[in-house]
């Protein structure tokens, strides 16, 4: 079955959704919770975008967040496990009145800071730097 991709203007409301729903995963992994990014083109300020607010927890232990599968199904989440990327747990979840959200739970490790700064050096827009020239 094909999938078919929408794209949008940018919505400041996934903002607002991005912060809602960290709370509420901060609230499940507790003390596991190191901290929570907001990734992919949502994050954008004015970036078109796929109406998926993708989100990014790190966390003391991985598998330790196994235990946790049954509150996230409790508030919507469906658990899909390492979903073929050994070493990250993913969760997603469609409601008709919001966008769709997705989770890709990862530990702290060295690569983690690669991830964020990836994130970073695509979606976040870089301000044009004064050209300077020698005479």
């Amino acid at each position: 079955m094909p999938q078919h991709i929408i794209v949008t203007e940018y919505n400041p409301e996934w903002e607002t959704e991005f912060k809602k729903e960290a709370d509420l995963i901060a609230k499940i992994l507790g003390s596991l919770c190191i901290d929570i990014f907001h990734i992919g083109s949502t994050a954008v300020p004015g970036l078109k975008a796929k109406p998926i607010i993708d989100i990014m927890p790190v966390v003391h232990n991985i598998d330790k967040v196994d235990a946790l599968a049954k509150e996230f199904e409790k508030v919507g989440y469906e658990y899909l496990g390492e979903f073929g990327i050994k070493g990250r747990r993913y969760l997603r979840r469609a409601e008709m009145s919001a966008p769709i959200k997705s989770i890709f739970l990862k530990k702290t490790t060295p690569k983690i800071l690669n991830d964020i700064l990836l994130c970073v050096i695509t979606c976040v827009p870089i301000p044009k730097m004064p050209v300077y020239t020698e005479n």
